[in-house]
């Protein structure tokens, strides 16, 4: 499992069954991802293809809008002075790093499933999720 903010924005633990179609999805850069980018936010997502970053402050909300869109994938965590910090990494460097091979899914395949699998779970839970 790994933990994404997916359901309705809200930090969700992603079953390991599920990570093709997150990768897809995350890979896809389709226009509700891309649309209506800042230029910061672009200029970091540039940044991100080569490399993981840890985003300084300057680049939080373009961070954020990253990882909003499912464009990256995000982790925090406290470094050694005890600071909050978050890393963000390509779905293709994430996907090598821990041996997670996207499958022949789609984009839209994928985004197909995983909004069923939502609506399953709103279902059972009485909940309200949805993807971004």
């Amino acid at each position: 499992m790994f933990i994404q903010k997916l359901k309705s924005g809200k930090v969700a633990f992603i079953h390991r069954t599920l990570w093709p179609q997150i990768i897809a999805v995350g890979r896809a850069r389709e226009p509700w991802q891309m649309k209506d980018l800042s230029a910061a936010t672009r200029k970091l997502l540039a940044a991100v293809d080569k490399a993981p970053v840890e985003p300084s402050r300057e680049k939080a909300a373009a961070a954020r809008e990253l990882d909003a869109r499912m464009l990256v994938f995000s982790t925090q965590f406290h470094s050694v002075s005890g600071a909050h910090v978050r890393r963000i990494e390509s779905w293709d460097h994430w996907s090598n790093r821990t041996h997670s091979s996207p499958d022949s899914t789609t984009p839209a395949s994928a985004r197909k499933a995983l909004e069923e699998r939502i609506a399953n779970l709103n279902r059972e839970f009485a909940g309200r999720g949805w993807l971004p």
